[in-house]
Formats: structure tokens, sequence, C-alpha cells
């Protein structure tokens, strides 16, 4: 009686633990890539819009300094 259950219970839990690593290897770990690509996708916007505005504010800088280095000469 007691080897029936013994063997029973390790058909069981070898079936729980190939249901385990299918779950694992397909479900889980897909959807933990796709979190990591939509994250690294956001970082990358975000740096991207950073950037942007870096390059737009360096614009605007150089663009004052230059009508000011304009105003300087034109008065004196």
């Amino acid at each position: 009686m007691f080897e029936i259950f013994l063997k029973t219970s390790i058909n069981y839990l070898k079936k729980i633990s190939k249901q385990n690593e299918d779950f694992l290897r397909n479900i889980f770990i897909p959807t933990l890539d796709s979190k990591m690509f939509l994250i690294k996708k956001t970082l990358k916007k975000n740096d991207e819009k950073d950037g942007l505005h870096a390059r737009k504010s360096q614009e605007l800088n150089t663009r004052q300094n230059t009508s000011n280095t304009i105003m300087k000469e034109h008065k004196v």
C-alpha cells in the first residue's frame, strides 16, 4: 500500500515539476523578456527626449550668446 502511495506521489511530483518547467519556459520567461524589452524601450525614449531637450537648450543658448555678441559689437 505504501509503495503505491509512494509511486503515485513521485509521479504526481514529476508531473507538477514538468508543469512548472513548462510554465517557466512558455509563460514566465517570455513575459519577463517582453517586460524588459518595454523597459529598455521606455528608457531609450526618455534618453532621446533628454538629449533632444539638451540639444535645443544648447542651440537656444548659442543663439542668445550670438545675439548678445552682435548687440555688444553694434553698441561699440
